[in-house]
């Protein structure tokens, strides 16, 4: 079984779009299914993993910093595919004495590690983020990080707890109101076991939006709403977003807009400049211009691959080869018959293996 846990902070984006169901005027119904997904996702944690989180912290045998530093390191050199390409989100920072800050960027890094639940262990997890911490910071931020560390994991363990006690479904199925108190727990806990600083730095924006989007649902729920009722409701839930998911809710609303027109145009037959144009009215002339670069650059890789298909498919005997003498083949041949790029080339090649593998399941 995947042991995979979706803590509780990747649940943002997942409420930007039931909010902007929710605004877009969609069944109650809908949105009562919506806000029990979104209120409080995470997966379970599984429970046939080894050691829980809270349990990490209570090892008597710890490596060492110069350990933990070195298992960082190597980690970071050789990372699973998933984390390959991905940059450090976050970073710790500190002040004019030393000491750690606790903002956001110290959320970002956890949950980049916490992306690996299901390869590797709690125990390694924990170990990794620590070592990333005993690389990048001194003393005292550096006790002070590896101490939240362990505070973080309890809270983990905690939390998966919260949520495991009770049906989210059915209470906003049967007392949504209810689900108030739970959110107030949650607080409570996440307070509880990181500290006021924390809390305000990882979840009271979220919290804040969670808050918004339930009593949004509660008063969909209302009997005989009129259709300025719901307006009203949708009116008041803007509002009361914080103001960067309220920014980004609309920018996603307009995203959806110009996506439908543009598919709507392009259905039509609507020429190079009227599509151009209904993008400059949608989203002005800078933005028009630089989705018009896009979608030249979409048509000139196209055609790259379609010349790249068709060169292979001419290309006699590569079925008789070995892997790696098919792929320094290919690519010596794409190089030199269509000029394409290294980069280029690997695409080429990355794509050849998705379809592979999509043409046999």
């Amino acid at each position: 079984m995947n042991k995979k846990l979706i803590v509780i902070s990747f649940a943002a984006a997942g409420l930007i779009w039931a909010g902007f169901e929710l605004i877009q005027g969609s069944d109650p119904g809908d949105q009562q299914q919506a806000a029990a997904e979104q209120v409080g996702t995470a997966t379970n944690i599984a429970p046939e993993a080894m050691v829980r989180p809270a349990d990490v912290v209570k090892r008597t045998a710890k490596p060492t910093q110069e350990q933990l530093r070195a298992g960082y390191e190597k980690f970071m050199a050789n990372r699973p595919p998933y984390l390959a390409n991905i940059d450090l989100p976050g970073r710790y920072a500190v002040d004019e004495n030393g000491n750690l800050i606790m903002d956001a960027g110290v959320k970002e890094m956890l949950d980049f590690f916490m992306l690996a639940i299901g390869d590797l262990s709690f125990e390694q997890i924990h170990d990794l983020i620590a070592g990333s911490m005993i690389a990048a910071l001194e003393e005292p931020a550096r006790s002070q990080a590896l101490a939240f560390l362990d505070q973080y994991f309890t809270y983990v363990d905690a939390y998966d707890q919260w949520q495991q006690s009770f049906d989210k479904d059915s209470v906003m199925a049967n007392d949504p109101a209810s689900m108030r108190d739970r959110l107030t727990q949650l607080e409570d806990l996440r307070r509880q076991h990181l500290g006021d600083e924390a809390y305000e730095a990882f979840f009271a924006e979220l919290d804040q939006t969670n808050s918004a989007y339930l009593e949004a649902q509660i008063a969909m729920q209302q009997p005989n709403l009129t259709e300025a009722d719901k307006e009203a409701i949708r009116q008041q839930l803007k509002e009361a977003l914080p103001p960067q998911v309220r920014e980004a809710q609309e920018a996603s609303m307009a995203l959806v807009t110009l996506t439908e027109k543009t598919n709507q145009l392009k259905t039509q037959g609507a020429s190079d400049a009227e599509l151009y144009q209904a993008r400059v009215e949608l989203v002005g002339e800078e933005a028009a211009k630089r989705l018009a670069q896009v979608d030249e650059e979409k048509r000139v890789w196209a055609q790259k691959r379609d010349q790249y298909k068709s060169l292979i498919s001419a290309t006699p005997g590569l079925d008789g080869m070995t892997v790696d003498e098919r792929t320094a083949y290919v690519a010596d041949l794409a190089q030199r018959e269509l000029g394409l790029s290294s980069n280029e080339i690997k695409r080429m090649q990355a794509l050849d293996r998705i379809e592979a593998a999509e043409s046999v399941q």
